[in-house]
């Protein structure tokens, strides 16, 4: 389930059309949906393509997904704050918000959290509490905001996050 809940964090969402909701993501990295469907097997009904080079994974209906659903109370995605961020949940929440911002021969890494702009210190006191360094926010639009770590600190969170996914090795590649 940390996989699901990482990548629920950036670019999944919960489904609800029957009793047991099912999960599903949408990336255009192919590489990436067949690592999940290699770890998710089990639980996964489809994976499409789409024209656009867009790929989905839709899991079957599942009971276990029913503890997502308090996500979208407000009427739309918010993190519970009971979140605890792991270092796998973290990586698919890198791997699906996150980027590497090069910057001449140094790099920084930055996570988009348009759904939380506006709880902001409940994703800074998560992200301290899973002993990462507290990145500076970035917000641009009322509804747009993103985390931003220093150089130096971009190391430590990329090293957090133990190892890269595939497809998204660039966001961990600093030169």
């Amino acid at each position: 389930m940390q996989i699901v809940t990482g990548i629920l964090m950036g670019d999944g969402w919960i489904h609800r059309e029957s009793s047991n909701p099912s999960f599903k993501f949408a990336v255009q990295e192919r590489e990436y949906v067949e690592y999940v469907l290699e770890k998710l097997s089990e639980h996964v009904c489809s994976v499409n393509e789409y024209k656009d080079g867009l790929f989905t994974l839709t899991t079957h209906s599942n009971p276990d997904f029913k503890k997502f659903e308090s996500w979208y109370d407000s009427g739309s995605k918010n993190f519970p704050n009971s979140l605890q961020l792991t270092p796998t949940i973290f990586r698919h929440w890198y791997a699906c918000d996150g980027s590497l911002v090069r910057n001449g021969p140094s790099s920084y890494a930055n996570i988009g959290i348009s759904n939380e702009s506006e709880s902001i210190d409940k994703i800074q006191s998560m992200i301290s509490s899973a002993g990462l360094p507290e990145p500076r926010v970035n917000e641009w639009r009322e509804t747009e905001a993103q985390l931003v770590w220093t150089v130096d600190d971009t190391e430590k969170i990329l090293q957090y996050t133990e190892e890269s996914v595939p497809g998204y090795e660039y966001k961990w590649r600093k030169s």
